[in-house]
């Protein structure tokens, strides 16, 4: 099916523009000046796609470049247990110790050609070497055995059950004993905070009650006075709201005087045009 292209047809590439003098002052074109006849544009060719069969369901293909390959799993490295990880870390402190003393000579230069006359030396003898680093590595290692003993010896202890004695079992209960003091004796011949603090307290309640009763009863005149003064502020208004006639106002009488301007005398106005028109005539 996608063998090959179908649908829309591939783009083809425009034809290059001849540029041409434009015809602009010329009145007529001459035979030189004629459009050269072009070629007609390429007809695009359509190819309809084929009606797909409804009767078979798609099915692509499907192409994978790597395929999984499925492997057992393995939890043997998750469930070690601690003896077998102390171990295992007592071995790995051997043997790096051990690479440790482990003596690597540097090799040999190579000797130079032997001069004409020959002499024979005695050859060194390697020897072990008594390295500080050895008896430090030694004695580190005497330390991590006894801590791991050590951690060993806790884990061991502290796993196992140890009964404690029931030794409240075997022993008398707690009894308290009976005091030996006296009884204390009291006597009515002191005062209580709490006598002292009523006797001010109701001293402090009359005060407060006369306190009340004389606002009150100042309260009482004011209200008084000031419905007294509502009441004569009401009658003094009511007094204002009557109606009084007031009384005929006499003024000084009007004297009627003739003027002593002149009358106006009337004049013919002073026109332009009629001016022009006089002078036009003078001209003439």
């Amino acid at each position: 099916m996608f063998s090959s292209i179908k649908g829309v047809p591939v783009k083809r590439p425009a034809e290059v523009t001849v540029p041409q003098s434009p015809n602009i002052t010329k009145k007529r074109k001459t035979v030189d000046d004629e459009e050269e006849p072009t070629s007609p544009p390429p007809v695009s060719t359509f190819k309809p796609l084929p009606m797909p069969k409804f009767n078979k369901p798609f099915q692509p293909t499907l192409t994978h470049s790597q395929s999984t390959i499925p492997q057992p799993f393995s939890f043997d490295n998750k469930y070690t247990s601690k003896d077998e990880v102390i171990e295992q870390l007592v071995q790995k402190e051997e043997e790096e110790l051990a690479k440790k003393r482990e003596f690597t000579a540097r090799k040999m230069p190579e000797p130079a050609p032997p001069p004409t006359i020959v002499k024979t030396h005695q050859k060194t003898l390697p020897e072990p070497f008594a390295l500080k680093t050895d008896e430090l590595g030694e004695k580190k290692l005497a330390k991590f055995h006894e801590k791991v003993a050590e951690l060993e010896k806790e884990r061991e202890e502290t796993s196992k059950f140890k009964a404690s004695d029931p030794s409240s079992l075997y022993t008398r209960p707690f009894i308290p004993a009976k005091s030996t003091k006296p009884l204390t004796e009291t006597s009515n011949t002191f005062t209580l905070q709490t006598e002292l603090r009523s006797e001010l307290r109701s001293q402090y309640e009359f005060e407060k009650k006369l306190r009340e009763e004389e606002r009150q009863r100042t309260e009482e005149e004011r209200k008084a006075i000031r419905e007294a003064e509502e009441a004569e502020e009401i009658k003094a208004l009511r007094r204002s709201l009557v109606h009084k006639a007031q009384p005929i106002h006499h003024y000084t009488p009007l004297s009627i005087v003739p003027s002593t301007k002149k009358l106006t005398e009337p004049s013919s106005p002073v026109l332009v045009s009629k001016q022009r028109k006089e002078n036009e005539n003078h001209d003439l």
